[in-house]
């Protein structure tokens, strides 16, 4: 735990320093790494104490390096880790710099970790991959970020990497114009309202459009409805906002409108 803090806090004499205490417990620190943070927090509508788990922690705790070694031996990567109920700290090594290893690691880590605590509702942050050697606290700062906006999310995302946050600081910066967000308000406001009349819930539908990349047969099967279903439902938020899903402006516009309202 201390030597994973030191790390991410910065809190160590030299460089040389720092790669000689890795060498001791085994971790080469000139590879590259990318910072995992998880919070535990209550599950939506849960109305108990984080406190109620700690008895579960404890007992979990316990057996915490033997399950880290059970996910360095299945992913063939070498993991050091900080753990403090509900905040844990992972520095995954990830030699190619993709996010396979990570998603992998994630979905473990749930598994193994957290399986048996019901009511909790993990979230993350990821940072980029290590760029150079030696910039573990950067990673650290820059997963924090990613964190903050995985907890206080709006639309359910929990898991946040940094590259999510440069998109999330413009929105909150734009939010920030009254007349821009008064205008996302009102448009995105019908669409939200007709949906509450009615069991077609046309928000929803233009942000999964959106998430996936406004293409028609990708969206119309995470929302489970038929294709042409979802092109009705686009025709009306056409009809009630005045904007065309054709048009590269447009949809810029409603994508700007969307994450405003929904607070990303």
């Amino acid at each position: 735990n201390d030597f994973v803090w030191d790390l991410a806090t910065q809190n160590y004499v030299s460089y040389d320093e720092m790669i000689y205490n890795g060498s001791l417990f085994k971790f080469d620190l000139q590879r590259p790494y990318t910072c995992l943070l998880c919070k535990a927090v209550s599950g939506p509508g849960s109305q108990q104490d984080l406190s109620v788990w700690q008895r579960d922690v404890i007992r979990l705790n316990l057996h915490e390096t033997k399950i880290i070694s059970e996910l360095k031996s299945q992913l063939h990567l070498s993991i050091m880790f900080y753990s403090h109920f509900p905040n844990y700290i992972f520095y995954l090594e990830n030699p190619d710099k993709g996010d396979s290893h990570i998603r992998r690691f994630i979905e473990k880590a749930e598994q193994y970790f957290f399986s048996d605590l019901t009511d909790l509702h993990l979230c993350w942050g990821i940072s980029e991959s290590g760029l150079s050697s030696g910039n573990f606290s950067e990673l650290y700062n820059h997963a924090s970020l990613a964190l903050h906006y995985a907890v206080h999310s709006k639309t359910g995302q929990r898991i946040y990497t940094y590259e999510d946050t440069r998109q999330a600081r413009i929105i909150s910066l734009l939010s920030e114009d009254a007349t821009l967000k008064s205008e996302a308000f009102d448009l995105m406001g019908q669409l939200s309202s007709y949906g509450d009349s009615s069991n077609i819930q046309l928000f929803e539908t233009l942000v999964m459009y959106i998430d996936n990349n406004f293409n028609v047969s990708k969206t119309a099967k995470k929302l489970y409805i038929h294709r042409q279903s979802l092109l009705y439902r686009l025709s009306k938020i056409e009809e009630l906002t005045g904007m065309s899903l054709k048009s590269s402006s447009d949809l810029f516009l409603l994508s700007v409108y969307a994450r405003i309202f929904s607070g990303y």
